[in-house]
């Protein structure tokens, strides 16, 4: 598919079958290349991507997210790389607005809103959802990678600075948070897992100290998650 700015998608996914055909369609037409990291999975799901032009690579997991993103990049050709899990879905109503924007900007790293919707089932209430920004978009070969085992984040080179970052007003849609998702999916065990990993290393970030007490909010541990989130806090401001 010849689209400009080439927009390459990664993403890293084990059996996905359940909710990776949205995501996929959510990028058709924006996109010129799909690299799929899969760490070992048993449905259907590399047969979805491989029917959507999709490269799969296998990758052996290693309880990092980071390592297996920072591998999907290696396959990475576009101009731009754009990153989503599959649990989420790029808005439809102006996604068409990225090409121009792309074309015309000298920022190096877009900041996109992410909708994270929470509660029972898996019918969205829209009034169920918080949002934060996070850099999704970023132009490939400028030595950015990916960073913590477990939400990972683009670590930014030193010659990229605050000017070099935009905002991109189109909302990536976060379902993972949906009860039924993280019950069958065991996400929050695992979650906890990797966080404490982290949390060992006395150069982590504060957004550690954060997304535990998110995990231990959900599992209704009230107390553990308001004294991780004040430390979260009081590390931010140090």
């Amino acid at each position: 598919m010849n689209v400009f700015p080439a927009i390459t998608l990664c993403m890293i996914v084990k059996d996905e079958a359940n909710c990776i055909k949205t995501c996929l369609e959510s990028v058709k037409g924006l996109v010129s290349e799909i690299i799929i990291v899969d760490t070992g999975s048993s449905d259907q799901t590399i047969e979805i991507c491989k029917n959507h032009g999709a490269k799969v690579y296998s990758y052996q997991w290693k309880n990092d997210f980071a390592d297996a993103r920072n591998y999907g990049l290696s396959f990475s050709t576009g101009d731009w790389i754009l990153w989503l899990d599959a649990d989420e879905e790029l808005d439809a109503l102006n996604k068409s607005i990225i090409p121009e924007i792309l074309e015309n900007t000298n920022a190096q790293i877009l900041s996109l809103p992410v909708l994270n919707y929470y509660g029972t089932t898996t019918t969205v209430d829209k009034n169920n959802v918080y949002s934060l920004y996070q850099l999704r978009l970023f132009r490939n070969h400028k030595n950015i990678i990916f960073q913590n085992r477990i939400h990972a984040i683009p670590l930014l080179p030193a010659e990229i600075t605050e000017k070099d970052i935009e905002i991109l007003p189109v909302a990536i849609h976060h379902y993972g948070y949906l009860q039924d998702v993280t019950e069958t999916k065991q996400k929050s065990q695992r979650n906890i897992q990797l966080l404490q990993q982290e949390l060992s290393d006395p150069t982590h970030s504060p957004w550690i100290e954060y997304h535990l007490a998110s995990e231990f909010y959900r599992l209704e541990k009230y107390q553990l998650a308001f004294q991780l989130a004040n430390q979260s806090i009081l590390l931010f401001l140090q």
